[in-house]
């Protein structure tokens, strides 16, 4: 990941947040395949990431509270809402 030292520590304990959420919901849903593989994808784009930046733009508002219903939804708020402004932010967001 690119960035500065603190850009990329900030990145790293948001992208946790924020992948803990998908996982969390990946296990609840194993059993439905595309509920699974669309938290699987968002895994893999954030882990991906390039820029630490993006990340940091994207989710630094994200605050999950261990309900899982307030958590997915607020991320998929951020997803949809978001149009991405850098490609980076784009291929993060899956669009």
């Amino acid at each position: 990941m690119k960035g500065s030292e603190k850009q990329i520590a900030w990145a790293q304990e948001i992208a946790e947040r924020v992948i803990k959420t998908w996982e969390a919901l990946r296990e609840e849903r194993k059993d439905c395949k595309d509920e699974y593989d669309f938290a699987t994808v968002r895994i893999e784009a954030i882990k991906n990431a390039e820029y630490a930046g993006d990340i940091i733009d994207l989710f630094k508002d994200y605050k999950p509270n261990g309900d899982m219903q307030h958590d997915v939804m607020s991320l998929a708020a951020i997803y949809s809402t978001n149009p991405g402004d850098t490609a980076g932010q784009r291929t993060i967001l899956c669009k």
